[in-house]
């Protein structure tokens, strides 16, 4: 399929509440400056804040059904994350969004029935209600309509934590054109299960590259996968990254 490309100026990616000065500035006013360390990190903090703040507002505009506004925030985040050269796949995010519009659309109260269900499996989830996400799962899919990436996911992950690897793998088989992180995960259990140690690494590098440094257990499935292949340096360089980002969230793991 095509789509309508719409180029926008750089100055145009203003959040709501950063506008610029608009007051010309005169010649005397520019001053070269070497930029102090202070300034630097203030200003890594800015940019931050500027990411944060363009997250949360996709997120509150998807609450309200405004996907129009939800897509713009989205792709102020991807561009100040590229500018911060913090660059991440947040393909599966497009898709979400595109997903949930397109259900909206066709039928506003299912659509609600749906974000209800999508709520309470979750949470069953959480709680290690499993027989009960699953339920919920089924009444979920008897809706009609598409199936939530995530949920996709999901339901293979409590299939793995049920230790049913069959039927784990029987669904993770029909999900065709899923970019979510959690599906790369439950991917990457089943294919090392199953020895494939190679593709087992294709799925650890995919996730990263949507949540880069945030799963020191992703990094520790890498590192099993090297150590099966006899690749020591990789092996114990993908363990001290998992170490690495344990104690950056003050966890303190074996």
């Amino acid at each position: 399929s095509t789509e309508e490309v719409r180029l926008v100026d750089e100055n145009q990616l203003v959040l709501p509440g950063f506008e610029p000065n608009e007051e010309p500035i005169s010649e005397k006013q520019i001053v070269v400056e070497q930029p102090k360390i202070e300034d630097t990190k203030i200003s890594e903090q800015k940019e931050e804040n500027l990411s944060d703040i363009a997250y949360k507002a996709y997120k509150e505009f998807i609450k309200v059904q405004n996907f129009q506004e939800a897509r713009r925030n989205l792709q102020r985040y991807e561009y100040i994350n590229n500018q911060q050269g913090t660059h991440r796949n947040i393909n599966y995010h497009y898709k979400r969004l595109d997903m949930l519009e397109n259900e909206y659309s066709i039928n506003p109260e299912r659509y609600f029935k749906k974000q209800d269900l999508y709520t309470r499996i979750f949470q069953a989830k959480r709680n290690k209600s499993y027989n009960e996400a699953l339920t919920l799962i089924e009444e979920y899919k008897n809706l009609g309509g598409q199936i939530h990436p995530s949920i996709q996911a999901l339901e293979v992950e409590i299939y793995i934590l049920l230790n049913n690897l069959v039927q784990a793998e029987q669904i993770i088989s029909k999900i065709q054109d899923n970019e979510e992180p959690a599906y790369y995960i439950a991917a990457s259990h089943i294919l090392y299960e199953k020895r494939q140690f190679e593709d087992c690494i294709l799925m650890c590098i995919a996730y990263n590259e949507r949540r880069p440094s945030s799963s020191a257990a992703n990094y520790v499935m890498l590192h099993n996968c090297y150590k099966r292949l006899q690749k020591p340096g990789k092996a114990l360089k993908a363990l001290r990254k998992a170490e690495e980002i344990n104690k950056s969230k003050n966890y303190m793991k074996d």
